[in-house]
């Protein structure tokens, strides 16, 4: 929920004025790794509702399956420069049309190419890093069924700076802009001069055991 109101039940959607209820997001994979650095996995991704977008109603539970997606990931890209330890991980991706949306918008599937630096100063606690993002999204016709144009491209970027805390806490500011277009130029969105296509999310990187990291960020 929002920080103002955070008995609602509705949280911001990402778009436009949108609304949806309190939800969980959930992804799963099978992954084979390869002795080079590079990995092939397989995911999918589906939404728990908890409650519906009305901010009265709390009898909004559902099951809600998103795109599923092919990955290659190349991680193998590891250097010095002047001390400090740069790497570059690189991914591939290919979404599939398996959610309801993509299935109404006869969409043929989804390409995306991430990079992601991450800068290491020696054996000081500050680090820096980023997450990167090209998408191309097939598309098999110009509109939609309500006539409104489909999204073509997106590219994302998302610098981020770390400090660590400790050997299991480590704080993070990230910064994040995207830039969208659809088949007639522009997406609606980015012409809107209300509507903000970038973010700040200052958080807490928390290595609870080996295997589980929790990440609360504002």
């Amino acid at each position: 929920p929002k920080v103002e109101s955070i008995s609602s039940a509705q949280i911001p959607d990402g778009e436009i004025d949108a609304v949806t209820g309190i939800l969980t997001d959930a992804a799963f994979g099978s992954e084979y790794k390869l002795d080079s650095g590079l990995k092939l996995s397989a995911w999918g991704r589906f939404i728990y509702q908890f409650t519906d977008s009305s901010a009265a109603a709390n009898d909004g539970q559902n099951i809600t399956w998103k795109d599923a997606w092919l990955k290659a990931k190349y991680s193998a890209l590891n250097t010095q420069i002047g001390g400090n330890a740069l790497s570059v991980s690189t991914e591939l991706r290919y979404y599939l049309p398996t959610s309801k949306a993509s299935r109404l918008d006869d969409t043929i599937g989804k390409v995306q190419v991430r990079i992601n630096p991450s800068l290491e100063f020696g054996k000081s606690p500050f680090s820096l890093g980023a997450v990167t993002k090209l998408n191309y999204i097939i598309q098999s016709q110009e509109t939609n069924a309500k006539g409104a144009a489909l999204g073509r491209y997106e590219v994302y970027a998302g610098p981020q700076a770390n400090y660590r805390l400790s050997d299991n806490v480590t704080a993070f500011v990230l910064y994040e802009a995207v830039q969208m277009w659809d088949n007639k130029g522009f997406s609606a969105s980015s012409k809107n001069p209300n509507q903000s296509l970038t973010d700040l999310e200052p958080g807490l990187e928390i290595q609870a055991t080996k295997n589980l990291t929790i990440a609360p960020f504002l």
